[in-house]
């Protein structure tokens, strides 16, 4: 299929160039794979993790596209946009292109509503719905992602001001339903026909706006929990007779004990692969390719897994503050510091660069057990704040106060 003789295994093309694209990039790249993303726009961070990139809408020079096509082995949308994943679904059959895409499961997990019907017509677990729960409730637009247009109520006046809001922003049906506290709980299941297996248990931890700024791999729950969680994820994939890579969400309620299960992402989702990949070796993206494209057996999930903390920080002149993820955007040209280059982290993808007051990025931490990952990361701020000039890192469970000189 390929159409040069490049010394790759395999060349994956993706298609969409943020957050996920980023995700995938790093994945490809720790893969050995030849990585080449297609974005409208020349400053998607995921344009400086590619081996080749191309700035054209896919969809207007569709021409173009099919002869980039002829160069890869498989083709992974890191988008969401609906037109553009119909076009790319399309085009891949016309053409006999690999494409990793489950656009069946996709189309149910994509609509929180249709997603929810699947959820009930399976008997899979759920948070009640309004009005048959109590305050707070969340309130969700039915097809965005992540923590986009997600609201937080407690009472019925700011309901009713958070449905207006909501409802004139994105202009389609609501959810609205019990909100739990947590902890939050996610997995990745890889299957085909439905018949797979589920990886790393991870925990994640949000913002004041619900956006994920921190992620544990493993889950700090309990092995129960994570072993419950993952039947009914293997269960979820069986019921959509899942062909390819699904993120599933859930959240344990303190007042039971239970897990209910939020929302799940017939995708490739940003953050918890790379946790997963640090905490356990397993790249996800790898074991897909290698599952789905060459037809390999899956392997056994890992069972002495280490520990990885993967989390988002933004440096402004003299402050240190940890972000959500989409507070990235828009992102600089990234690179990837290795083996604790950047000031003792793991791992860390940043558009910093000497004498660059302001920048932002992913760190990551490794180690045996966690107490040798939090000491990773309280090393690591008090170097970046001495190096930095730093006056103030503040967060729930590091604080850091500059030296009176």
């Amino acid at each position: 299929m390929r159409s040069n003789s490049e010394d790759y295994s395999f060349r994956i093309g993706l298609i969409g160039g943020l957050l996920q694209g980023v995700e995938a990039a790093y994945l490809a790249r720790e893969a050995g794979y030849h990585v080449t993303v297609i974005d409208r726009n020349p400053e998607a961070p995921a344009m400086a993790l590619a081996h080749q990139s191309h700035v054209f809408d896919v969809q207007k020079e569709p021409d173009r596209f099919r002869q980039l096509l002829l160069c890869m082995d498989a083709i992974l949308p890191t988008t969401e946009e609906e037109q553009t994943l119909e076009f790319l679904a399309r085009t891949s059959r016309e053409v006999g292109a690999t494409i990793l895409f489950d656009a069946k499961a996709y189309t149910i997990s994509s609509s929180k509503v249709k997603s929810n019907a699947f959820f009930a017509a399976h008997n899979i677990p759920i948070p009640k719905k309004w009005p048959d729960c109590h305050f707070p409730v969340v309130v969700k637009p039915s097809r965005a992602s992540g923590s986009h247009g997600v609201k937080v109520v407690g009472d019925r006046s700011t309901l009713d001001t958070a449905l207006s809001q909501v409802s004139r922003h994105y202009g389609e049906e609501l959810v609205i339903e019990a909100y739990h506290e947590g902890p939050s709980l996610s997995l990745e299941v890889i299957a085909r026909k439905g018949v797979g297996a589920g990886y790393v248990v991870t925990e994640l931890e949000f913002d004041d706006r619900l956006d994920c700024k921190r992620v544990y791999a493993p889950s700090k729950c309990s092995p129960i929990f994570n072993q419950y969680f993952e039947e009914i994820s293997l269960d979820i994939a069986r019921c959509l007779e899942l062909n390819g890579l699904m993120d599933i969400e859930a959240i344990v309620d303190p007042d039971d004990g239970k897990i209910v299960v939020l929302e799940i992402d017939a995708r490739l989702p940003s953050q918890t692969p790379m946790a997963v990949y640090h905490a356990s070796g397993i790249n996800l993206l790898d074991e897909w390719i290698k599952t789905h494209v060459m037809g390999l057996p899956f392997r056994p999930t890992a069972t002495n897994t280490g520990c990885a903390l993967l989390e988002h920080i933004s440096v402004r002149n003299t402050s240190l503050e940890f972000i959500g993820e989409t507070r990235l955007l828009p992102w600089g040209k990234i690179r990837v510091w290795p083996n604790g280059s950047f000031f003792g982290a793991t791992v860390a993808l940043t558009d910093y660069q000497k004498d660059k007051k302001s920048f932002k990025g992913t760190l990551i931490f490794t180690g045996a057990d966690w107490s040798i990952v939090l000491e990773k990361r309280k090393q690591c701020l008090e170097h970046m704040a001495l190096a930095l000039g730093l006056k103030d890192i503040l967060d729930p469970t590091y604080t850091y106060k500059a030296r009176q000189s």
